[in-house]
C-alpha cells in the first residue's frame, strides 16, 4: 500500500499543528482510507509548530526516519521521529539545533557519496532561501560548509528527488508584490526544478537538469531546440 504523512493545521486549537496519515490500497484504484491524527508534537517538542514531516527509511540507521519543523524549548529545531513500521513512532532528540526562536521549515535528508546533506528553508527575511549542512552520517553533527545555500534570495521550500544516479531539487522562487522589482517578495511564486550536484571541493550545487539540457544542441555557434 502506500502512505501519505501530512500537517493538519487547526487556527486556535491546542496543539495547532499534528502529524497526519492517510494510506491508500492503490495509486490507480484511489481507495484511499479516511485521515487520522498520529501524533503531536507535545511533549518532546512544540505544540504550535510542529509540521512538514519527512519520511525515509534510513538504511544506516535500520529505521524510519521522520523529520519535522519545530522548535524545542523555544529554539528552532529539525525534529525527528523513528519507527520500526510506520506505526509506532518515537521522538528523538532534535537533529539540529539553532539558537532562534524562527522555523527552519521543508527538512529534507539525502546522502549524496559519503556525505549526509541536511536541507531546510531560511523564514529570515529578506533571505528566504533554501540552506544546508553536511555531516558524515545520517545522525550529525552537522555544520555549514564554505556555501551553505542553493539558489539564492528567494527560492523557497526546496525539496530533493533521487535515483541514486541523479538528484533534482524542486522549489518555488518567490514573485514581488505588484510585479515590481524593488518590491518585497509575496508569498509563493514559479515552480523552479535544479540539478543537483557536487562540486571539486564536496560543496552542492545547481545546475540545469540534463534531461533538460539534452533537448537543446549547438549549431553553426547557435543554441536551438534539439
Amino acid at each position: 500500500g502506500y502512505r501519505i504523512f501530512y500537517t493538519g493545521h487547526l487556527p486556535g486549537g491546542d496543539p495547532k499543528e499534528i502529524v497526519m496519515a492517510s494510506r491508500a490500497d492503490s495509486l490507480a484504484g484511489r481507495r484511499v482510507q479516511h485521515a487520522t491524527p498520529r501524533f503531536a508534537g507535545i511533549p518532546a517538542y512544540d505544540r504550535w509548530d510542529f509540521r512538514d514531516p519527512f519520511v525515509f527509511w534510513n538504511a544506516e540507521a535500520k529505521t524510519w526516519w521522520m523529520l519535522l519543523t519545530t522548535r524545542k524549548s523555544g529554539q528552532a529545531v529539525i525534529g525527528l521521529y523513528t519507527s520500526p513500521d510506520l506505526d509506532r513512532w518515537t521522538a528523538a532528540p532534535p537533529l539540529y539545533t539553532e539558537a532562534s526562536p524562527l522555523n527552519l521549515e521543508v527538512p529534507d535528508l539525502f546522502r549524496e557519496g559519503a556525505d549526509w546533506f541536511l536541507l531546510y528553508s531560511d523564514q529570515r527575511d529578506p533571505s528566504r532561501q533554501t540552506r544546508y549542512l553536511s555531516a558524515a552520517t545520517s545522525a550529525g553533527p552537522y555544520a555549514y560548509g564554505p556555501y551553505d545555500a542553493l539558489d539564492g534570495r528567494g527560492f523557497y521550500a526546496g525539496k530533493t528527488a533521487g535515483t541514486g544516479t541523479g538528484r533534482l531539487l524542486f522549489g518555488w522562487v518567490a514573485d514581488r508584490r505588484g510585479r515590481s522589482d524593488d518590491a518585497e517578495f509575496a508569498w509563493g511564486g514559479d515552480l523552479v526544478a535544479h540539478a543537483i550536484r557536487r562540486t571539486d571541493d564536496g560543496a552542492l550545487a545547481v545546475d540545469i537538469a540534463e534531461p533538460v539540457a539534452r533537448q537543446f544542441r549547438t549549431v553553426a555557434g547557435r543554441v536551438s531546440p534539439g
